[in-house]
């Protein structure tokens, strides 16, 4: 739930200061690469889960 709560932020900021061509685009962004942090988080929690490693 905090990470949500980040991402609204970060959309928020971004949104009132880049100007509107370039705000969809960056406001896009961020879920994209908060969804992509979150898989990759996954994944490494599987490898390390799976090999045993502490």
């Amino acid at each position: 739930m905090a990470s949500m709560g980040e991402i609204v932020g970060a959309e928020l900021y971004l949104a009132e200061t880049i100007q509107l061509p370039a705000r969809y685009m960056a406001v896009s962004i961020i879920g994209v690469f908060g969804t992509l942090g979150a898989k990759f988080a996954l994944g490494i929690v599987a490898l390390v889960t799976s090999y045993s490693l502490n």
